[in-house]
């Protein structure tokens, strides 16, 4: 519906606009003094009945609106990895999410449905005590490297040879730990780490 300048005050019906995204807000009665136009976002073109999930946007230039999906508001997730979105625009859902929260950390999407991924759980597991092996041999290696100088350079004596051996082999039982078994958090906690010196 076009609007009409006229040289007399009146009250119109205008539906308002929300300015970033140009949807209906909502409707009101407006004042408008002679010679002037409409204010700023608002028609006067009525908007279609507007089904849940959806919002009317306005298209000035066509005079004309569209329904649009809203999910604002909700959270999909990732079906590569799970990961949450928080939805804060109009349109479709993104591509490659589902609104089906994983109930656990290790899942993934079978195309209709999160299940459980033993693979993704025994290799996170894994890394866990590949990374917690690393640690202490850094620890390790910390406390041998005066000593290892020490006995390149023969002035290292005799009691810190004997804490060098010790340590040697505290490093070595860490290196042949052997890990293939490690699936999951109780496989973890069952590693059974050497004592250290």
């Amino acid at each position: 519906m076009t609007f009409e300048m006229s040289d007399k005050a009146q009250t119109l019906k205008i539906y308002n606009l929300r300015p970033d995204t140009q949807e209906f807000i909502g409707r009101s009665d407006c004042y408008i003094p002679a010679h002037t136009g409409l204010p700023a976002n608002c028609t006067l073109t009525p908007p279609p009945d507007i089904p849940a999930g959806s919002a009317a946007v306005y298209h000035a230039s066509q005079d004309k609106w569209s329904l649009v999906a809203d999910h604002r508001g909700k959270t999909v997730y990732s079906i590569l990895d799970g990961s949450s979105q928080l939805i804060t625009s109009l349109g479709d859902l993104p591509q490659g999410t589902v609104s089906t929260e994983p109930e656990e950390k290790y899942m993934k999407w079978n195309g209709s449905a999160w299940v459980h991924d033993a693979d993704a759980q025994k290799a996170a597991f894994q890394e866990k005590a590949r990374a917690q092996r690393q640690r202490l041999l850094t620890a390790a290696n910390a406390v041998t490297a005066d000593w290892r100088t020490e006995l390149q350079l023969d002035v290292i004596t005799d009691e810190d040879k004997v804490s060098l051996i010790k340590w040697m082999a505290y490093i070595k039982a860490l290196k042949t730990l052997d890990f293939s078994l490690v699936n999951d958090e109780a496989g973890y906690n069952a590693i059974v780490w050497p004592d250290k010196p």
